[in-house]
């Protein structure tokens, strides 16, 4: 059996829709058209692919911020954040 522990950096999932092609440009060798926006259905699109996962999973600082605050270079406020729409 082996554990796969993941999402130290980008994860995939959370996702807000603008971050879905920016990770299709990361990973271009995976292939993935990424039409999910959980991590939950990033998992249930692997398995139905025939490969069962046995994970542990952070929420990488590389998918959150942009999830939060969008992809503007500033700095976090204490206020919340909603990304501007491209």
């Amino acid at each position: 059996m082996t554990l796969q522990v993941f999402g130290e950096g980008d994860a995939m999932g959370p996702l807000r829709p603008e971050q879905q092609p920016a990770l299709e440009q990361e990973v271009p060798e995976l292939g993935l058209e990424i039409r999910f926006s959980r991590l939950s259905e990033y998992l249930s699109y692997v398995e139905s692919q025939g490969c069962s996962q046995n994970v542990a999973s952070f929420v990488g600082n590389g998918t959150l911020r942009p999830c939060v605050m969008g992809y503007e270079d500033r700095p976090p406020t204490a206020a919340r954040s909603t990304p501007r729409s491209a």
